[in-house]
């Protein structure tokens, strides 16, 4: 029965082969479903378990790097330091909101590594740090950035480390309210880093001083080399310019006697055009204006000047035509006054009758006969005529005072030349030794002045190294070096 049949109908081994493989069966089936259940579940913890302990790690390794780089006396590293502090800072915001292990003690370890990185780059005069961390203005940096500036306040206040009184008096009466990180300033960063790392502060400094004294020097060597082969570029460039002219005036002579009194008249009309072209002329004008009608009479007289002209004027005051009592026709008197111009007068004054009161000072009289009266003479009324020098601010030329005399002069001077380029063409065999001589000087200048321009081009790769070490010595110390010499553009 439980074998599956009699005892006696049995073949010899056949039943007890049948129940093992049954046996078998059931455990295989077994064993595959439960392991695969145990590896889901397994896979499943896996992946939480990685997707919660990766970022803590992350975390774990950056605090730790951090601090090592902090606690390194041989080797500082400013740079790694605040661009890992920032890292540490971020991978917080990302854990702090989903994550399912219990973290406080981490997240306390890393605000600790935090703070230590505040006061480090402080020595540097930097504060990345602190302004990545006012930028994200997160809770859990607050609270726990706040504890730790509590404790490291109060532990210097009781060991007497520093003064009430430079601490601000709303923080101490409120320290154990919570608050810590909104009084957290540059300021009391370096307060508190001054006291952290005063050692190292003081090895900075040396370094410091040292790196910006070398670099320095390294500048004013590489730019004093920079200015003297360009001042050797500028002599050849004139001196190979001043060969060739030579060279040229020599092969050109019969050429020369034509063209150079021409060019050196032009040249000396263009040098004393373009010094008359610096200087302005004002029109000065003298005319004769009848006050009564203000009618100009004649023709008015122009001349510009570069000088100033101050306001001037005669006043002749004409009485009324009358008959002339001792013979045939018209007489009338006159009186001529020196106009005396107030000194408080605009640029543009001119005379009219009612400034002339007061302002005259008497000159002479006279007397004017005429046989015949024209019809528009005046008999009933005096008449001022007014003779007045002034200029006007208006009108104006350049001047041209130096054309003149400055062609003369080159006309002169290239006469000389040509005189001298006969000379010299007479004396044939001197004319063509002095060619070749010019010409192998010429060819000497080519080849230093190239040589001197691959030298420049070698300082400027030097010079784009120096830019480079300077910008880097500003950032690591918060300082500045001038840098004028090195990023002034070079004339070629």
């Amino acid at each position: 029965g439980l074998y599956g049949g009699s005892k006696e109908n049995r073949e010899p081994g056949r039943d007890v082969k049948m129940f093992k493989v049954t046996k078998c069966d059931f455990r295989t089936d077994y064993e595959m479903f439960t392991l695969g259940e145990i590896n889901k579940r397994l896979e499943k913890l896996t992946i939480e378990f990685e997707n919660n302990v990766t970022p803590l790690y992350n975390i774990y390794k950056l605090f730790n790097n951090i601090d090592k780089k902090i606690n390194n006396k041989e080797n500082d590293d400013v740079e790694e330091v605040i661009n890992n502090t920032k890292k540490l800072i971020d991978n917080i915001n990302i854990i702090s909101t989903h994550n399912n292990i219990e973290i406080t003690t981490l997240l306390d370890r890393a605000h600790k590594t935090i703070f230590d990185s505040l006061l480090y780059e402080e020595v540097y005069g930097r504060h990345d740090i602190l302004n990545h961390l006012k930028t994200l203005n997160l809770s859990t940096n607050r609270e726990s950035l706040g504890k730790i500036i509590r404790e490291e306040t109060s532990s210097y206040l009781n060991n007497n480390d520093i003064n009430e009184e430079d601490i601000d008096n709303e923080f101490i009466n409120h320290m154990n309210e919570g608050l810590g990180y909104d009084f957290l300033s540059e300021e009391y960063l370096k307060l508190l880093s001054d006291k952290r790392f005063s050692k190292k502060i003081d090895v900075i400094n040396e370094e410091k001083i040292g790196a910006i004294e070398d670099i320095t020097e390294r500048i004013n060597n590489h730019v004093s080399k920079k200015e003297k082969v360009k001042s050797t570029i500028k002599s050849l460039k004139v001196n190979k310019n001043a060969l060739l002219i030579k060279e040229m005036a020599l092969r050109s002579t019969a050429l020369a006697f034509i063209f150079v009194p021409v060019f050196s008249i032009y040249a000396g009309y263009s040098i004393g055009k373009n010094a008359s072209n610096k200087i302005d002329e004002y029109a000065t004008i003298t005319r004769e204006v009848d006050l009564n009608t203000n009618k100009v009479i004649g023709v008015e007289k122009k001349v510009y000047d570069e000088h100033a002209t101050t306001y001037v004027a005669t006043v002749t005051i004409y009485e009324p035509w009358k008959k002339n009592p001792t013979g045939v026709g018209y007489i009338r008197n006159a009186t001529s006054y020196e106009y005396i111009t107030p000194e408080d007068a605009p640029h543009d004054f001119k005379i009219t009758p009612d400034n002339i009161e007061g302002n005259v000072k008497e000159k002479y009289r006279f007397n004017e006969v005429k046989d015949h009266l024209d019809e528009n003479e005046n008999t009933e009324d005096l008449v001022i005529h007014v003779v007045e020098t002034y200029q006007d601010k208006t009108d104006s030329r350049k001047s041209t005072k130096y054309i003149v005399p400055f062609s003369i002069i080159g006309g002169v001077l290239g006469t000389s030349a040509t005189v001298a380029l006969i000379l010299l063409a007479l004396n044939g065999r001197l004319g063509r030794d002095k060619i070749e001589s010019l010409k192998e000087d010429r060819e000497h200048c080519s080849y230093m002045l190239a040589k001197n321009n691959n030298y420049l081009f070698d300082l400027e790769k030097e010079n784009d190294v120096l830019l480079k070490e300077a910008s880097s010595i500003e950032t690591q110390y918060n300082t500045k070096i001038d840098t004028t010499g090195l990023t002034k553009k070079l004339t070629k």
